[in-house]
C-alpha cells in the first residue's frame, strides 16, 4: 500500500483552491474567484472518483464491491 497517490494531491490541490477562491473573491476579483472554485470542484469530483475505484478501501467500506 502507497502512502501517498494522486489522490492525495488533489486533495492539496482542493485545499489550495478554496483557499484562493476566497481570497480572490474577497479581493472582488470575481472571474479569478469562478476559476478556482471551478477548480476545487474538478478536483473533488476527481478524488472521489478515485477514492471509490476497485480496489481502494473506500470502495469496500461503501461499495462492498471487488
Amino acid at each position: 500500500m502507497e502512502p501517498f497517490s494522486v489522490i492525495h494531491l488533489l486533495s492539496l490541490w482542493i485545499l489550495i483552491c478554496v483557499a484562493a477562491s476566497i481570497y480572490f473573491a474577497r479581493l472582488g476579483k470575481i472571474q479569478r474567484h469562478k476559476g478556482f472554485a471551478k477548480g476545487a470542484f474538478f478536483g473533488l469530483v476527481g478524488a472521489g472518483i478515485g477514492a471509490l475505484a476497485p480496489g481502494r478501501l473506500m470502495n469496500e467500506w461503501l461499495l462492498g464491491l471487488f
